[in-house]
C-alpha cells in the first residue's frame, strides 16, 4: 500500500498539460474498448467451438501459474534473509579468528620475554601452537569447501530435477488439457484460413511433375485400384475441399502435381502436408522434359467432343502450339518458346525447393521416368506396391503396364461421332471403356496401324448395323481413320528432339544461363541422394559439358581481349 501511495505521489508531482492529459485518457479508453471487443470475440468463439475454451489458471503448470511467481518472490525474500544470516555468521567467525590470532600473538610475546633457558622450552610449544592453529584453520577451510561443494552439487541436482519435473508437467498439461481438433466440427473454409494441417488420413505422398510421365504413372496406379486423391492447383482445385475429401476418405496416395510453383496456394498446401509419410518424387532428364513441353501442344479453346460425320476436318484439327509470348499459335511445335515467359521465365525444375516446403517427410523415393517405360514398368510397380503398401499389380495386367501409352493422340482422342441418335466413341484401345463394346471388326474398318477402337453401347449395336446407309457410314468412318493417321504422322514428324533443344541453348546464351541456374538450384537434393540418376541423364550431362566448354571459351576470349588491351596501353 505504501508503494502505491508513493507511486501516486510521484505521478502527481509531474505536471501535465491539459492536452497531454486528454490524450492519456483517450488512450486508456481505447485500450479498455479493445479489451472489451477481444473479450466479446472470445466468448463468441467458444460458443461455436467449445474446445477452444481456455483452461482455468489454477490448472496451469507452475511456470505459467501466477501463484508460482508469488511463491517464488517469497522464496527470494527468504533467500535474502538467509544470505544476511550467513554474512553475519561469517563476520562472527572472522572476529573469533581475529581474537584467537591476537591471543596467540600475546602468548608469543610473553614467551619471547622468558629467560634463555625457558625460551628453548617455549619455542617448541610456540611452534606446536602455531602448527595446531594452521592445521585447525586448514581443516576448517577444507571442510567448509567440501560442504559448499556438496551443497552446490545438491542444489544443481535439485534444480535439474525441478526443471525436468516442470517440463514434464508442462508437456503433460498441454497434452492432456489441449483440445483435440475435430475436423468434423470445423468448416473446410475455416480450417484453410487457420492454416490447419491437412487431416492425416493419407499413407503416402507423391510429388509429380508435368513432362515427366505423370499421366502414365497415374494410369498405372489406377490400374492397381489404389485409393488416390489428386491435387492439381494449376487446374483450379479448390484447396478448401481437400479437408472434406480427406475426412471422408482414407487415402493410400496423396498425389500433388506441379508445373510452375508460382502460386501462394502451392507453397501453402505443401506446408500443410505435415503427416510423417514416405514420398515418391517423379523426375526426368530436364532436357527431355523441355522437349516434351515444347511438343505438348494445347487443345483448341472451342474443342468440341461430339461431331457429325460431315465434320471430319474439324475432328482431326483439334490441337495447336504457341509460337511466341503474345500467344500467337501455330500448327507445329516452336522451339523458341523456351525463351518466352511461358517456359523460360517459369522454373519448372524446383525439386529441392518443393521438398524443403514439406515438413516431416519420412523417406523420399526418387522415381526416374525411365523406370516406368516399357518392360521395366511392371517390375517397378511391383516394387512400389511393396515399398508403399499399395495393391500388387496382377500378372494378367503385365501387357497393360509394359505397353506404350502413345501421346500422339493427345487432344485428338477421345471423340464421339453422332449418327442420328447413335453415339460412337473413338478411343485408344488401352483406355477402352468397360461399359461399351468394340464394333471395329463388325464395321470391317482398316485401322491403318492405329491403336484405336470404335465403341458403342451394347443395346445400340444391332440398330447401327441395321441402318440402310450403313455402307455410307462405314465409308465416312474409314475416311476419318485415314485423316487421323495423316494427322498423327504430321505430329510425330514435327516434334522437336533433345538434340535440337541442346543446339538452341548453345546458340542462346541468356536462355542457357537461365536453365543452368534452374538446374543447379533444383537438383541439390537429388545429386546428394541419387547421383546415379543424375549420371543416367544423357542429355543433361551433354548440357553440363556444353556449359563448361562455353564458359571456358568465354574466359579465354575475355583473357585474350584483356591481353590485347594491355598491349595497346603499354605500346
Amino acid at each position: 500500500m505504501s508503494s502505491l501511495n508513493a507511486f501516486c505521489a510521484s505521478f502527481c508531482s509531474f505536471s501535465f498539460s491539459p492536452l497531454s492529459f486528454c490524450v492519456l485518457l483517450l488512450t486508456l479508453y481505447q485500450i479498455k474498448q479493445k479489451h472489451k471487443s477481444n473479450t466479446r470475440f472470445y466468448y463468441q468463439l467458444i460458443e461455436l467451438f467449445p474446445e477452444f475454451k481456455k483452461p482455468p489458471i489454477s490448472s496451469y503448470p507452475p511456470l505459467l501459474n501466477p501463484k508460482w511467481f508469488i511463491e517464488n518472490e517469497e522464496t527470494k525474500r527468504d533467500s535474502v534473509v538467509e544470505s544476511k544470516v550467513t554474512n553475519t555468521m561469517d563476520l562472527l567467525q572472522s572476529s573469533v579468528c581475529h581474537e584467537a590470532k591476537a591471543s596467540h600473538n600475546e602468548t608469543m610475546a610473553t614467551n619471547i620475554s622468558l629467560r634463555g633457558s625457558e625460551v628453548d622450552k617455549a619455542i617448541p610449544n610456540a611452534e606446536s601452537l602455531k602448527d595446531s592453529t594452521t592445521s585447525l584453520l586448514f581443516n576448517n577451510n577444507t571442510q567448509t569447501q567440501r560442504d559448499s561443494k556438496k551443497d552446490k552439487e545438491q542444489l544443481i541436482h535439485h534444480c535439474k530435477d525441478y526443471k525436468n519435473e516442470t517440463i514434464h508437467n508442462t508437456q503433460s498439461h498441454f497434452r492432456d488439457s489441449a483440445p483435440i481438433l475435430s475436423y468434423q466440427d470445423i468448416p473446410a473454409e475455416l480450417a484453410w484460413e487457420m492454416n490447419l494441417p491437412l487431416p492425416r488420413r493419407y499413407n503416402n505422398l507423391a510429388i509429380l511433375f508435368g513432362g515427366s510421365g505423370h499421366a502414365a504413372l497415374l494410369n498405372f496406379l489406377r490400374r492397381l485400384n489404389a485409393c488416390m486423391l489428386y491435387i492439381n492447383i494449376n487446374n483450379g482445385l479448390d484447396c478448401k475441399s481437400l479437408y472434406g475429401k480427406l475426412i471422408t476418405n482414407k487415402i493410400e496416395l496423396l498425389c500433388y502435381t506441379e508445373w510452375t510453383f508460382s502460386s501462394y496456394n502451392n507453397e501453402k498446401i505443401l506446408s500443410l502436408m505435415d503427416s510423417k509419410v514416405p514420398c515418391i518424387m517423379l523426375v526426368r532428364d530436364p532436357i527431355a522434359r523441355m522437349k516434351h513441353e515444347v511438343n505438348h501442344g494445347r487443345p483448341k479453346p472451342s474443342n468440341q467432343v461430339i461431331y457429325k460425320l460431315t465434320e471430319l476436318d474439324l475432328a482431326v484439327d483439334r490441337i495447336y502450339y504457341y509460337k511466341d509470348k503474345a500467344n500467337n499459335i501455330d500448327q507445329t511445335p516452336q522451339i523458341q518458346i523456351l525463351d518466352f515467359d511461358i517456359y523460360g521465365k517459369i522454373n519448372i525444375f524446383q525439386y529441392s525447393q518443393i521438398l524443403s516446403k514439406i515438413p516431416n517427410l519420412d523417406n523420399i523415393r526418387y522415381l526416374d521416368m525411365q523406370e516406368i517405360v516399357g518392360r521395366r514398368t511392371f517390375d517397378t510397380m511391383v516394387r512400389l506396391s511393396k515399398e508403399f503398401g499399395l495393391p500388387t499389380p496382377k500378372e494378367e495386367d503385365r501387357g497393360f503396364f509394359e505397353s506404350k501409352i502413345n501421346d500422339q493422340y493427345r487432344y485428338l482422342l477421345p471423340i464421339t461421332f453422332k449418327i442420328d441418335d447413335i453415339l460412337i466413341l473413338v478411343q485408344q484401345t488401352l483406355s477402352a471403356p468397360k461399359d461399351k463394346i468394340d464394333i471395329t471388326s463388325a464395321l470391317e474398318l482398316d485401322l491403318c496401324g492405329l491403336k484405336i477402337g470404335f465403341f458403342i453401347v451394347t443395346s445400340l449395336e444391332s440398330k447401327l448395323l441395321a441402318k440402310e446407309d450403313l455402307e455410307s457410314t462405314k465409308s465416312k468412318l474409314q475416311q476419318y481413320i485415314i485423316a487421323l493417321k495423316e494427322k498423327t504422322q504430321s505430329v510425330e514428324s514435327n516434334k522437336v528432339t533433345e538434340q535440337q533443344i541442346l543446339e538452341y541453348l548453345k546458340e542462346h546464351k541468356e536462355a542457357r544461363n537461365i536453365y543452368k541456374k534452374y538446374f543447379d538450384e533444383g537438383f541439390v537434393y537429388i545429386k546428394q541422394m541419387r547421383p546415379d540418376i543424375i549420371e543416367s541423364w544423357k542429355y543433361y550431362q551433354e548440357f553440363e559439358k556444353m556449359c563448361e566448354e562455353m564458359d571456358s571459351e568465354n574466359k579465354k576470349r575475355i583473357y585474350a581481349i584483356k591481353s590485347y588491351q594491355n598491349k595497346l596501353n603499354t605500346g
